[in-house]
């Protein structure tokens, strides 16, 4: 008789938040030089999986709103960094 055994990382990481208004998000990506991952909100909450890195985060938009980018968003070994709540505003007319 053989035992198979399996693991999994029960602690993921990567980068997590919400944004408003919803009717505004276009998607999500999260850049790392010349790689990017691409999300797709849901009800204004994404998540993204990534590896322990400085990344910069992209809130493509819309037509009618401002594109929202953070700099330096941090993720580190087993953990999600929170970004928090994300406003988009309406360009000027």
């Amino acid at each position: 008789m053989m035992t198979i055994w399996s693991f999994i990382n029960s602690e993921t990481s990567g980068v997590r938040g919400t944004i408003s208004p919803v009717e505004a998000i276009q998607s999500v990506l999260l850049i790392s030089g010349k790689d990017a991952v691409k999300n797709f909100p849901v009800n204004g909450q994404f998540s993204i999986e990534a590896r322990p890195g400085i990344y910069q985060l992209l809130v493509d938009t819309q037509s009618g709103y401002k594109d929202m980018l953070l700099e330096r968003v941090i993720v580190e070994e087993g953990r999600m960094t929170d970004i928090g709540s994300l406003v988009l505003h309406k360009l000027l007319p």
